[in-house]
């Protein structure tokens, strides 16, 4: 989930190493790859840094798999931002952290807590 890269170019900036992944790649920098199944090793990194769609807001891709197709008012949208953290959790190292970019929705005079049910995922796996 990296969108447009400009974290990955802060991170050549500062001569940190990064990888950067998203569904439907936009640079050469940036593999693709789904966030929910990396092609990466059990404990493998540092940080993990995830700047996910927030819900249907953005169209981010016509790609059937996109998270940021699904409403965040559908259960179903949690479900697959869970499996974005279990994946998180199982290639960062022990000790490692996880960023996790989010903000909540209000749509229709509809305000959906996004950041709070996200706090509730992560709790869940990362204690």
């Amino acid at each position: 989930m990296s969108g447009s890269g400009t974290t990955i170019d802060v991170c050549n900036e500062e001569k940190r190493q990064v990888y950067g992944f998203d569904l439907v790649s936009r640079r050469s920098d940036i593999k693709q790859a789904d966030a929910r199944k990396l092609p990466l090793p059990d404990n493998f990194a540092d940080l993990v840094f995830i700047d996910s769609p927030y819900s249907d807001n953005i169209r981010y891709s016509d790609h059937p798999d996109c998270i940021g197709k699904i409403s965040c008012e559908e259960h179903r949208f949690f479900e697959e931002v869970e499996k974005v953290a279990i994946e998180a959790k199982r290639i960062l190292k022990p000790n490692g952290v996880i960023a996790w970019l989010i903000g909540d929705q209000a749509k229709k005079k509809i305000f959906t807590p996004v950041g709070i049910r996200l706090y509730l995922i992560l709790e869940k796996h990362f204690r």
